[in-house]
């Protein structure tokens, strides 16, 4: 005997994701949130060619001189290189998850945000003499809503 799945509705659909998520950023050791300011100052350095970082950790390892005046092991160097690949690829999948998100949330506002601009308009074509009392306020709520005097 099979089951059937229910799908979830939105609400908890997106608790459930949001919780995930959650899991995920506590799973992740390490994980840094820098400021801008911080990126800013950090990104010509960090984009040094990743041949250079192994070349320069290749000779930490093998020379004793430059090995003793090192702040790093010689293993750090190709550690951090091996971790920012391998994140490179994390963040790649991470952003085309959260541009699906937002193209979904921009769709589903974009879809009833349409037709609320086009009820508004049938609303105001509505508006006769007769039906003033019936619409104004509605009308009224909708333009002070949107902003419009």
């Amino acid at each position: 005997m099979s089951t059937i799945e229910t799908p979830l509705s939105p609400e908890t659909a997106a608790r459930v994701l949001i919780s995930q998520l959650q899991a995920m950023r506590q799973s992740i050791p390490g994980l840094l949130f820098l400021s801008p300011t911080s990126v800013r100052r950090m990104i010509p350095v960090a984009n040094i060619p990743e041949a250079f970082i192994l070349t320069v950790g290749n000779a930490v390892g093998r020379s004793d001189l430059l090995g003793r005046a090192s702040l790093l092991p010689p293993s750090a160097y190709a550690d951090a290189i091996s971790l920012s690949v391998l994140y490179e690829h994390v963040e790649s999948e991470g952003q085309q998850f959260l541009r699906g998100i937002h193209d979904t949330r921009l769709a589903a506002r974009y879809g009833v945000a349409q037709e609320a601009l086009r009820m508004y308009g049938v609303a105001q074509r509505f508006n006769r003499p007769g039906d003033r009392e019936q619409l104004v306020p509605y009308i009224n709520a909708m333009r002070d809503a949107l902003g419009r005097s």
